[in-house]
This record gives structure tokens, C-alpha cells and sequence, in this order.
């Protein structure tokens, strides 16, 4: 573990080794982590391998220790064949870590696998685990093998508050405390109970070193399999967010399935694992029981991450460590990455809208043609503009006419919402579970903000919410739908709000915006760029918008419709079931970018554009050491600070004001006037409904490591499981609109606070 960069590090690190009877990928990515703490081993014997993989905590120093010493026991003595000489094995090199003296600690999953005998035979597993790192086994057609581990997998994580390890933790003279975010920790340090080190948790308890609190006495199993099975060994930076084992198994026997090997499979998971929200070093290694398609002997391939936070010296210090793993220094790597960049836009593989495009299934044959054609006949009435009548629109079922108004368009809605017959429910194009697998980008996150607009009588927000999403917001401009609504969930939250104008929320203020069937029904009234630029506006970067339509991408106009420049957004789109698009609309981290081939023009502008050919390797070194130095300016997740204050109207990062206060409690400062207070181990300033807390941490710290309750009148913020303020407020606040965020590496805690008045004129941050 460690402290977070501005942005992640996602270049990858590919060893594989081969022999008649394994093929052997580990890939490894430093994420999120100023370092790499990660090491695994990999030995390849006649009819047995040993394959493991080691999370360091506190450094690195004992997962590359650990790792050395067992590939040299074993090569010295032979690859241990029982429970008992592996546990052997293991104490013995934990103690020589121990009589070191070092304070860090890592995990360790392992396993050895002994080849059978006859062709045919079954492969026989033994696994090892001291720790949360896991061991999965899976099939080539992506489906998991349940080893009665946690979440399937063949091992069971060693967490603090399993019973079974609570249980000896007290037993041994330890206590196990619930700390942070709900993590429980040993002595409340640390949130694994079983590994090499921690010397600091192995001082009480005894005689023997499998009765300390935490202790590297592993838990064993034994399994068979066959030689199309597949094994994979990763640390809990892949679990860590939102990626389940089975996840895990599907994505590498696809990639298999597809004709890839190992190495680009489990290159895959890290750059999954990314996506889904990790924040720690990503390590994943892949096992086959067959032989033959990697060269005997070591390789170790680059594969170079974007280089936009170059600048960074952090990052730059782990991008060129991670470089330095396989042999290449920083130009080197930069060098690399720039043809790599290159090709991807020679290539241009982020066309929007290609210009042909697929009829539906229905259209395919002649049988089919005439009703998909009426259908894309029905989606043009919907999607373009009447010419004769701008303000038209055609809905047969209720009088034949062909005109109506925005205002009757309006009353018809409210009158259809107050009728009884609408308490049932009615939900065009189908339920989230039909489209949710054709959005794209990552899998949504059960924390994101959610906003469903034009809601009508859909259970749509109703349906998001059963599936574990806690932040559902649904809006629709009929005062008589959210009444309806209220009624049959009154659980959720509903808001009466235009999509054209939305007051209502603020900028930035949702991670995802759902649409089903509002643009088709009301698209012949040209309100569409409204409708987008709030969407865009209430969208925080990398946000996603999420339209389901039956209109085909052929029959959009492209520049007037989904894909303009100014509503800041990309555009992909899928054939999804019943002939209905999904359209994902993913916005741009900067106003500035119109497309994602421009952030690979602004990287190759950072790192070098048009190198000459002669002298190619210094005019990089050149180019690289005259970078300025770059300040964080994000957080994890990519969320930017700056917009983020700017957004709450904060003022200045870090909590610095125009002005310096001296007056501590009894100081009060104008509503107006932003004025910075220095306070025991924070400062706060406030200004208008705006209130801004910086705290600064001992340590580098994480969001998992962090708590901040917020209540109308208190507030308690927690870090590595210390209180750091807890009081009653100077006044009331808005608890929906108060947040927090961590800056500069982890190393400072940044609290906004909204004020239920801005005319309140705090006295003091607390009283």
C-alpha cells in the first residue's frame, strides 16, 4: 500500500515463462500507488510448478524478500511435498524476516501444481494463502470453479473480523478494532491478520509463531482440475473495487477465446481492475496447464500507459520505476509510448458514426423489410423536426391530429399521470436489466449519483435502486407524475424538475443521467440542445449520459443531435435488444477536449511532437527534462479539485483565502468576506452558504481510510481510524450538499461544508 498519485499509472509489465508443460503470464500495474509493492515468483519444474504472488504493505521489502528466499529454498531442497514442510518453510523465512528488524509486511497466495502421471490424469493443486491475495481456477468457457472460498475463489481471505480469525486474535493477546469505513483492523493497524512481517502485530501471543495476532501460518487446501482449466493468482488490487472473481474468470477466458494468450489476458484484468475503481497496486498472473505457445526461458514486455501527468514528479517517479521493472529507462519508455500513441491515431480508432450501419435483425430479410422500414419511418417523425410545423407532433391514439403545443403537450401528461389507470406503471423500451450490458465504458459503481429525467410513471429509479445503487435521484417536469411516484416509492427521491432547466442540482453534481424514451417522445419539439447542455452541465467529468432510443445512428443527424462539440461529450452506441440503441454519451475531463483523439494529441504534445530521426533518443531527454513541475490537481477517480471547489464556490485550493485571519473562535468574518482561520490542526475559512475545512494528515492517506459524518449540526471526520474533529457546527448545514476530497498525494483533507443560510455568520467552526 502507500500513498495515491494525481492519476494512475496504468503502464503494465508482462513476464512469461514456458515450458512443455506450463505457460506462465504475470502482468503487473502500479495504479494508483506512489510505488510498487507487489513481487510474485514463478518456478517451473519437471511435472510441478510454483506459482505465487506477494502484496507488500509498508514497502516493498518483504514481498521481494519473501519471494527470494522461498526460490531459493526450494531450488536448494526440492519443492516442498506436505502441509506440514510448506508451513516449515514458511515460518523459517518469516523469522529471518522478523530478525531484520524491517516493519513492513505482505501477503502471500500460492500454489503448486504436480502434473499427472498419465495422459488424461487429473492436475493436482495445492494451495497456499497467508493473507487477502486469492487463487481462482476457471474454465475456457468463462465460468468459475467454486473452491467454498471467499467469492468462489479456491482461497479464503484472512480479514480481521472472520470469526474464525477474530477468534485466535483474541486469543492471542491482540484486539480487533473497527476503524474507518468499517475496516476492521488488527490492534487497529492492520486490515489483514495472516503474513510475512509486521513484526509490530507478532510481539504477544506465543509460544509458538502461530499464536501471534497476526501470524504467517498458512491456510492450505487441496484440489484437482483438468489440463483445458486454467489457474490465476491475483492480489486484492484487482478485488479491490469493483470486480468480482467470477468477473475476473469471464474476462481472461474471453481474451483466450479470442485467440490472445495469457499475457494480453492478464493484461486485461489490471486494466479492468482500473476501471472498476482500484486504487492499489494490480497484479495478476495467469496459469495454463498446457505447454507450448511461450518460449522457455523469461520474457518481460513494456506496454507504456498514458504520460498526460508526466509533469508530476510522483507519478514520473513511479511511471519510470514501473519502466526500470522491464529494463527500460524513462526516455526509453517515452519513446515508446509516442509510436505507440502514433499508430492509435493513424489508425483512427475513435470514429464516431460510422456512415454505414446494419439494419436490425428484423430488416435482414424481405420478410422483415417492410415493418423495419415503417419503424425507422416512425423513428424520423420522432427524432427530426416536422418541417411545415416545428411544434408538431403525431400521436395517433389520441385524437388524429397532428399538431399539439408545448403547452398541451404539457397538460396531456398531467392529465394521462393523474388518471388511476397510470398507478401500474408504464416503462417504454424495457427495464434496466434489458440494457444495463450494452452501456458502455466500466460497469456502473453502487456509489455513483445517479439521475433518471422524465421519469413519468417508469420503475425504472425503483429498479436501480433493488440493485444496490444507494444514490437515485428521479426527476420529470409533471407535477402529477412525482405525486404518483411519491406514492408507490416513497422511499426514493423525486424531484420536480424541466430537463431543459434544471436549477434544481448543481454543476457536476452526478457520476451518471439516464434517458428511456423522453428524446423519441418529445425530439419533434427541437428541445433536445437544451435538454443536452443541462445534461452535460449537472454531468461530472467522465460522467456518463445514458439515452435509449429506437432511432438508428444513420438517421441522426449527428451534429445537431447526440455528437456536437458543445455539449463536451463522446459518443458510442450499441444494438441492444428488441432493435433499441443504447447510446452512451461519456463526458470530456476538460471543456477544452472535443474528442478522445485529442487527449492523445494533448499527450503526444506533452512527451514530443514530430522527434527528428537523427538524434531521436536526446531530443526526448531534452523534451522530458524541460516539463514543468505539475501540482496535484486531481483526486482519485480523476475527480478534479479545483473544478470541484470551483463548482461549491470555494475559492481558492487548499482552503487558502485572499486574506489571513487572526481571530480564532471569537473571530467572525463577514458573510461576504472569505477570510482563512487558524485552528488546532486545521484551518476553515467561510464565505456566503460556503464553508471550507484543510486538515492536514500525518501520513499519506486513502479514501478507504477516511470517515466524515456529516449531520445539520455536527460533524465528526475520522482518518486511520483517529478523530481529527468532532463537534457541534457553528451553525446548520445542508447535509446533501456537504462533501469532502483528498489533495495533494493524500497528504491534506479538504471539507465543504453549504450552509442552510448564507446570511449565517458563523462565529467559530465549531462552538
Amino acid at each position: 500500500m502507500g500513498a495515491q498519485l494525481p492519476k494512475a499509472v496504468e503502464s503494465t509489465v508482462v513476464e512469461s515463462q514456458g515450458s512443455g508443460e506450463f505457460d506462465v503470464a504475470v502482468a503487473e500495474m502500479n495504479g494508483w500507488r506512489t510505488s510498487m509493492e507487489d513481487a510474485h515468483l514463478i518456478m517451473l519444474g519437471e511435472g510441478w510448478g510454483v506459482f505465487g504472488v506477494f502484496d507488500g504493505h509498508g514497502g516493498g521489502a518483504c514481498s521481494e524478500f519473501a519471494a527470494r528466499r522461498l526460490r531459493e529454498e526450494i531450488e536448494a531442497n526440492g519443492c516442498p511435498d506436505s502441509d506440514e514442510a510448506v508451513k516449515k518453510l514458511f515460518i523459517k523465512i518469516d523469522q529471518e524476516f522478523l530478525d531484520s528488524a524491517q516493519s513492513s509486511g505482505t501477503t502471500a497466495t500460492m500454489c503448486i501444481v504436480r502434473k499427472p502421471k498419465e495422459a488424461g490424469g487429473k492436475h493436482r493443486l495445492h494451495v497456499i494463502n497467508a493473507g487477502d491475495s486469492r487463487t481462482l481456477l476457471g474454465k475456457r468457457d468463462g465460468s468459475i470453479v467454486d473452491g467454498g472460498g471467499t467469492d468462489k475463489g479456491l482461497t479464503t481471505d484472512h480479514k480481521p473480523d472472520h470469526p474464525a480469525e477474530k477468534a485466535r486474535i483474541e486469543r492471542c493477546g491482540g484486539k480487533v478494532e473497527i476503524a474507518d469505513g468499517g475496516v476492521a483492523r488488527v490492534n487497529g493497524n492492520l486490515s489483514v491478520s495472516r503474513g510475512f512481517g509486521d513484526k509490530d502485530e507478532k510481539m504477544t501471543g506465543g509460544p509458538g509463531p502461530e499464536d501471534r495476532p497476526v501470524t504467517v501460518d498458512p491456510e492450505m487446501s487441496h484440489f484437482e482440475c483438468d489440463e483445458s482449466d486454467f489457474l490465476l493468482l491475483v492480489c486484492d488490487g484487482v478485488s479491490e473495487g469493483n470486480f468480482p472473481n467470477a468477473e475476473v474468470v469471464k474476462l481472461v477466458a474471453s481474451t483466450l477465446g479470442s485467440g490472445k494468450d495469457m499475457r494480453e489476458a492478464a493484461r486485461a484484468v489490471c486494466h479492468k481492475a482500473v476501471e472498476c475503481d482500484s486504487k492499489d497496486n494490480i497484479t495478476c498472473m495467469g496459469v495454463l496447464l498446457t505447454g507450448g505457445s511461450s518460449s522457455s526461458g523469461k520474457r518481460i514486455d513494456f506496454h507504456p500507459g498514458p504520460m498526460t501527468s508526466i509533469g508530476h514528479k510522483d507519478f514520473r517517479a513511479a511511471y519510470e520505476a514501473s519502466a526500470q521493472r522491464a529494463g527500460l529507462s524513462l526516455v526509453e519508455a517515452a519513446m515508446q509510448r509516442y509510436d505507440l500513441v502514433s499508430d492509435q491515431l493513424k489508425a483512427d480508432v475513435w470514429r464516431l458514426f460510422p456512415t454505414k450501419m446494419l439494419l436490425p435483425a428484423a430488416a435482414r430479410s424481405s420478410s422483415g423489410m417492410a415493418a423495419a422500414c415503417m419503424r425507422l419511418q416512425l423513428c424520423w417523425l420522432l427524432l427530426h423536426p416536422i418541417q411545415a410545423q416545428q411544434d408538431a407532433f403525431h400521436d395517433e391514439t389520441r385524437d388524429g391530429k397532428l399538431e399539439m403545443s408545448l403547452k398541451e403537450r404539457y397538460e396531456y401528461w398531467e392529465k394521462t399521470y393523474a388518471d388511476p389507470r397510470s398507478a401500474s406503471g408504464k416503462d417504454w423500451y424495457g427495464s434496466w436489466r434489458d440494457f444495463r450490458r450494452d452501456v458502455a465504458g466500466s460497469k456502473l459503481r453502487k456509489n455513483d449519483e445517479i439521475l433518471v429525467i422524465g421519469c413519468g410513471n417508469s420503475a425504472l429509479p425503483a429498479d436501480l435502486a433493488k440493485q444496490g445503487f444507494k444514490h437515485v435521484t428521479a426527476a420529470d417536469y409533471s407535477q402529477k407524475a412525482i405525486e404518483l411516484q411519491k406514492r408507490r416509492f416513497p422511499k426514493l427521491k423525486w424531484v420536480l424538475a424541466d430537463a431543459r432547466n434544471m436549477p434544481e442540482f448543481r454543476d457536476k453534481s452526478f457520476d451518471i443521467v439516464i434517458e428511456k424514451a423522453l428524446m423519441d417522445g418529445e425530439g419533434a419539439y427541437r428541445q433536445w440542445p437544451l435538454m443536452f447542455m443541462e445534461i452535460s452541465r449537472v454531468l461530472r467529468p467522465g460522467g456518463r449520459f445514458i439515452s435509449i432510443s429506437l432511432g438508428q445512428p444513420e438517421e441522426l443527424d449527428t451534429e445537431e443531435f447526440f455528437n456536437n462539440s458543445t455539449y463536451g461529450w463522446d459518443v458510442r452506441y450499441k444494438l441492444s435488444y428488441d432493435d433499441y440503441y443504447v447510446y452512451t454519451m461519456t463526458k470530456h475531463a476538460s471543456s477544452k477536449e472535443v474528442a478522445p483523439s485529442d487527449a492523445l494529441r494533448a499527450e503526444l504534445d506533452k512527451i514530443g511532437l514530430n522527434p527528428p530521426a537523427d538524434g531521436r533518443r536526446e531530443w526526448f531527454e531534452k523534451k522530458l527534462g524541460a516539463l514543468p513541475d505539475e501540482k496535484d490537481s486531481s483526486g482519485p477517480g480523476g475527480m478534479n479539485i479545483e473544478e470541484l471547489k470551483n463548482m461549491m464556490g470555494k475559492g481558492k485550493g487548499g482552503g487558502k483565502g485572499q486574506s489571513q485571519g487572526t481571530g480564532g473562535y471569537d473571530s467572525a468574518p463577514s458573510a461576504d468576506e472569505e477570510v482563512e482561520t487558524q485552528e488546532d490542526g486545521y484551518t476553515w475559512s467561510q464565505k456566503g452558504e460556503e464553508v471550507q475545512i484543510a486538515i492536514k494528515l500525518p501520513q499519506a492517506t486513502t479514501k478507504k481510510e477516511v470517515k466524515v459524518v456529516f449531520k445539520q449540526t455536527t460533524i465528526a471526520v475520522l482518518a486511520s481510524g483517529k478523530t481529527l474533529l468532532d463537534g457541534t457546527l457553528g451553525g446548520k448545514v445542508e447535509t446533501d450538499e456537504c462533501t469532502w476530497c483528498l489533495v495533494n498525494g493524500g497528504t491534506e483533507l479538504n471539507v465543504m461544508l453549504t450552509k442552510q443560510s448564507e446570511k449565517d455568520n458563523w462565529k467559530g467552526l465549531l462552538k
